[in-house]
């Protein structure tokens, strides 16, 4: 409690030993069981959710739409749960440009997309924290306790070698918000 929030914080809960930060919540407001019902009605497939044509809903989604992928993933009635870290991991696992529009990325990469996403998902969730590297690409076996340097491929790594191939990480603005990508392994 003593320490001071970040500006990101949306929701601070504050007792005399702990505290419990929220950051970055799609929607943060005191509502109405009903409003609560609306807002989750209205989110994409839950990757961490268990449950029949979560995947073919979400292929379906992508499909429908030409708007570029890296913002698409940002859209939470596309998908749940994926935020700017994931995006671009997952982009660059799959060897996706963030700029290539959603309905032109094929079923099968779209359903590869989906499997790599539950995957690294459920690994956060497990680890409590984001770690998307493969042994094949880290310094060492890949833990819990992998190296914060070594954890992520793209994401904040702009202008240092790419893990796959070696060349400069960039960036661009997309979505609102920044995406790191390797020009080479996610050719447009």
């Amino acid at each position: 409690p003593e320490r001071e929030p970040r500006d990101t914080i949306r929701l601070r809960l504050q007792g005399d030993t702990t505290a419990w930060q929220l950051t970055g919540p799609q929607t943060c407001a005191i509502v109405t069981p009903d409003h609560r019902d609306d807002v989750a009605a209205s989110l994409g497939p839950d990757p961490l959710r268990r449950g029949a044509n979560r995947k073919a809903e979400f292929v379906a989604r992508l499909g429908a739409t030409r708007r570029p992928i890296g913002a698409v993933l940002l859209d939470q009635g596309v998908i749940a749960g994926i935020g700017n870290v994931y995006r671009a991991e997952l982009l660059w696992i799959c060897g996706i440009h963030p700029e290539t529009p959603a309905a032109s990325v094929d079923a099968e990469m779209a359903g590869r997309l989906w499997d790599h996403t539950v995957a690294q998902l459920k690994r956060g969730l497990e680890w409590n924290r984001i770690v998307t590297v493969s042994s094949e690409h880290a310094a060492g076996r890949v833990t819990r306790r992998t190296r914060r340097d070594d954890a992520l491929y793209v994401y904040k790594r702009e202008g240092l070698p790419c893990r796959g191939c070696g060349d400069d990480i960039a960036s661009m603005r997309l979505g609102g918000r920044t995406i790191a990508y390797c020009p080479t392994c996610q050719a447009a």
